[in-house]
């Protein structure tokens, strides 16, 4: 079976309802007399936001692999994310590049 990409699937869906369209672009308002935002949902958090301009990026491993990787990062006291950097980081030394900024 073939897979379907996330562009095809947005090309082929039913328009949203005038609604849904209208909620999409709006930003989390006040209720009146409470002082509680409504409930948005969000793709990014608060704290990727405020550490700069930054990018999710996946990519697939073997599971033994990543839970190797993860009791490393324990061991380490340390995040998967940080090993990642510093892996990448490692490999453009070597290629004579500048780090990343991590």
């Amino acid at each position: 079976m073939k897979r379907v990409s996330l562009a095809n699937l947005a090309v082929n869906a039913p328009p949203l309802p005038a609604a849904a369209r209208l909620e999409r672009g709006r930003k989390p308002q006040r209720v009146a007399g409470e002082g509680a935002k409504k409930q948005v949902s969000k793709v990014t958090s608060d704290k990727a936001n405020d550490e700069g301009p930054r990018v999710q990026v996946a990519f697939r491993m073997d599971k033994d692999a990543y839970k190797d990787l993860k009791r490393m990062a324990l061991d380490e006291d340390t995040t998967v994310n940080e090993l990642m950097v510093r892996a990448i980081n490692e490999l453009r030394e070597r290629k004579g590049l500048k780090k990343l900024a991590s």
